[in-house]
């Protein structure tokens, strides 16, 4: 996870604090293969009292990975794989 700090830390440096930023965003890449297909949502419980079993690093943020037939690719206690695979998709 240090890996993501470094570049949000980066990121913020080159473009200063992130502002007006809406509350959904959307974006669409070219997928690897048929099996990389799929959507990665990212999404915030707005109960942050609720983190059952204080399982969720990323806790109140949860990303899950689906393929497009519905199949999870990576759930939520899967979080590293999930945002690998954005940083894969992001990179350039």
């Amino acid at each position: 996870m240090n890996d993501f700090r470094v570049d949000l830390s980066n990121f913020l440096k080159k473009y200063g604090k992130l502002k007006n930023i809406p509350e959904g965003i959307y974006a669409v890449a070219e997928a690897e293969s048929e099996e990389s297909k799929g959507v990665i949502f990212v999404l915030r419980n707005i109960n942050n009292e609720v983190n059952i079993d204080k399982q969720n690093r990323l806790h109140p943020y949860y990303i899950i990975y689906i393929k497009e037939n519905g199949e999870i690719i990576h759930n939520h206690f899967d979080a590293k794989k999930s945002l690998d695979a954005i940083r894969l998709h992001c990179k350039g």
